[in-house]
């Protein structure tokens, strides 16, 4: 399979982006040093990270589709669903073991 690498470039960014986002959340603010940096960040980028996110999906939702809707449809299960379902139950699991 070619790679596009601007492609894949412009997501890991996009990741990148969500990711500190997420942290500064997740710390609620308390990083020290870093505070003016992160706030800058995420304000800098919070308007383009999710609209990037979804351009980037739609780039190949065409080339997806010609597949097939049920082998388009196998293949969210098999990437995206299945995975949520792993990663749910076992954050209800170490949760409810504590």
């Amino acid at each position: 399979m070619n790679r596009i690498t601007w492609v894949d470039n412009l997501r890991s960014m996009s990741v990148l982006a969500v990711i500190l986002f997420h942290i500064t959340i997740a710390v609620k603010g308390d990083v020290s040093h870093f505070t003016g940096v992160t706030d800058t960040l995420n304000q800098l980028f919070a308007p383009v990270c999710l609209g990037l996110m979804l351009f980037i999906s739609g780039l190949f939702m065409d080339t997806a589709l010609r597949k097939g809707f049920v082998p388009f449809i196998n293949n969210k299960i098999k990437r995206i669903f299945y995975p949520f379902i792993v990663w749910t139950l076992g954050l209800w699991w170490s949760e409810n073991s504590l």
